[in-house]
């Protein structure tokens, strides 16, 4: 027998640890930087030893070096190569290992490759290894042939099976138009041209039917039956909220890269914004997902997907002469400019602002000034006069 499966075989005998035996007298642990010492010195029977390793136990000292586990803070022994290590100074004894529970995952998924062998039938079902023919409902016909499949299975008990394929970039017709996003809570997106889209809100419209379903899911007992099935309505409830979230975003997305030749957006703090008391509507909102939906569709069909720094000042500058008007409660959702007068809807003179310094950034890196320069004034024009800048 090997000396690894010497000492697995002695620590699992240690597992019970109102019965446990000390390791035998041959077995041998590695303190780091040190030849291996014997596990007891000069122990005399069995009887003896048994005597010692009750009177360490209770006196509470460590026995052997024991980590804390990043899951749950459960105990257990690291092991280095073929021995388990103590610390320095520690006389080196054995600890039954504590195993830490397994973890709970929302899903479940399994990979296929192309050495898996994985077939699409004819009829449309697709052939797995080592489950069979599996009958797929396809949403779309697939642009190429798949380099692998992932069956994916839910929460709420739902298989899904995403194929990988290389296709290539389909390029939309080229538009001049050049767009500027601001995301917010009360209208999801407003565009620079005045387009407000307001925000659809879909979890605290499910927030009634959750309430009562994840209710009934506390009173059910612990691994019963119907704890099971109060489980997967719950997570139905939530798979229906995910889908017509994403739903959303696919649609508004592709509606703006279509109509749009530049897309620009603001680098938002979502975990920032996450932590405050409007974290319940952030992640109801989804900015994440939306736009990285943006950014890919962009590459995809030939659009140019651009992001400012978050710490730009979008609400306080004027769109129209450039002066910083100053911090906002965000009440006000009207302001004039002190400066030229111009009244300005908030959330409208972001998103030309977010515009204008996405054009900036793309003029110049350094951040070259794009504000329209000086022209000539008009010769009729009152207390004005001809060549006058």
């Amino acid at each position: 027998m090997q000396r690894g499966d010497t000492l697995r075989a002695h620590l699992a005998a240690l597992t019970d640890r109102d019965h446990a035996e000390p390791p035998g007298l041959g077995l041998r642990l590695q303190v780091r930087g040190e030849q291996p010492v014997p596990l007891l010195e000069d122990v005399q029977g069995q009887a003896h030893a048994r005597e010692q390793h009750r009177r360490q136990r209770e006196q509470g000292q460590q026995l052997a070096h024991i980590e804390k586990s990043t899951s749950r803070g459960h105990p257990r022994l690291a092991r280095t190569d073929r021995y388990f290590r103590c610390p320095a100074g520690a006389e080196p004894y054995a600890l039954a290992l504590t195993r830490p529970p397994a973890r709970r995952w929302s899903t479940s998924e399994i990979r296929f490759t192309k050495n898996s062998k994985f077939r699409i039938l004819k009829n449309g079902r697709l052939r797995l290894p080592k489950v069979g023919d599996v009958s797929v409902r396809w949403s779309r016909d697939l642009p190429a042939p798949p380099s692998s499949v992932t069956v994916v299975l839910d929460a709420s008990g739902r298989f899904f099976a995403s194929f990988a394929v290389e296709i290539d970039s389909e390029p939309l017709p080229e538009t001049t138009r050049v767009c500027g996003i601001d995301l917010g809570l009360r209208h999801f997106a407003v565009l620079d041209d005045g387009t407000k889209v307001c925000a659809p809100q879909f979890l605290r419209r499910a927030e009634k039917k959750l309430k009562h379903a994840q209710r009934e899911l506390s009173r059910k007992g612990e691994g019963s039956k119907n704890r099971e099935k109060a489980r997967i309505r719950t997570a139905r409830l939530h798979a229906k909220v995910t889908d017509a979230r994403r739903d959303f975003h696919h649609k508004l997305s592709t509606a703006i890269i279509r109509e749009n030749q530049v897309v620009t957006v603001e680098d938002l703090a979502v975990n920032g914004l996450a932590r405050t008391k409007l974290a319940k509507s952030v992640y109801d909102a989804g900015w994440s997902s939306f736009t990285t939906m943006l950014e890919y569709k962009a590459r995809l069909h030939g659009r140019e997907f651009r992001r400012i720094g978050r710490f730009e000042p979008t609400s306080q500058l004027c769109s129209a002469c450039g002066a910083k008007d100053g911090p906002k409660p965000l009440h006000i959702r009207v302001w004039t400019c002190a400066r030229c007068g111009t009244t300005h809807d908030r959330d409208v003179n972001a998103a030309r602002n977010i515009a204008a310094l996405g054009r900036r950034e793309a003029r110049n890196a350094r951040g070259g000034n794009i504000r329209p320069g000086l022209v000539l004034a008009d010769a009729d024009e009152a207390g004005s006069r001809r060549g006058a800048t």
